[in-house]
């Protein structure tokens, strides 16, 4: 069979303008030697992003399957959880697989007070222990646990709290971390808060 691969200078001379032969001025985009020019540079780029991206492959393999340590764990429950050391250190799981008869599905939690009504505007420790509380109450109502929770998005109306936010998390989940996103916002829905998390949990 006939190869069907055709060379720069075939192509360009394909892509020459129609109306070529007709130009009295003989446009240089008309031109061979432009049109090879032009395909060979296209050519160049797309090996560069090829690049790139077999670059950024390797570098998602290395940090999500290819680290010492970096397993997968399986709790009682039959839930396993895939992280790594950096994973560890902020309280969270790359991914987690869950089984089980229900899933759970928790609206933003926020709190701009306390139980008692004090105020807690500009706190966002004390907002944020509130939440985890409110969480586990209506898990409990549920029949279930904070640590069926397995996937979480956090919403901070200021990055600098993130690390705060790990910290305190690891208060409430001791060994294994739900899949979680970290998101910075303008603003919530009431001025004082600080912090809202919405949750999905799976139980039996």
């Amino acid at each position: 069979m006939p190869s069907t691969r055709r060379s720069a200078a075939d192509l360009a001379s394909a892509m020459r303008c129609s109306s070529a032969a007709r130009c009295s001025k003989r446009c240089c985009r008309c031109s061979p030697s432009s049109l090879q020019a032009t395909w060979q540079s296209s050519e160049a780029a797309a090996v560069r992003r090829a690049g790139v991206l077999r670059a950024a492959a390797s570098v998602i393999a290395r940090r999500y399957a290819g680290r010492p340590g970096e397993r997968s764990r399986q709790d009682d429950a039959g839930r396993e959880y895939l992280k790594g050391r950096v994973e560890t250190e902020r309280s969270y799981s790359i991914a987690v697989s869950a089984f089980g008869k229900r899933t759970i599905y928790v609206s933003g939690i926020a709190a701009w007070e306390d139980e008692t009504g004090k105020s807690l505007a500009g706190d966002f420790n004390g907002q944020t222990r509130v939440v985890f509380g409110k969480l586990r109450q209506i898990l409990e109502t549920l029949g279930a646990t904070l640590d069926d929770i397995v996937s979480m998005s956090v919403f901070v109306t200021d990055m600098q709290y993130g690390q705060t936010f790990t910290k305190i998390r690891k208060e409430y989940f001791i060994r294994d971390y739900p899949a979680s996103a970290l998101i910075g916002i303008k603003e919530l829905a009431r001025p004082p808060m600080m912090i809202e998390i919405q949750a999905t949990a799976v139980t039996d």
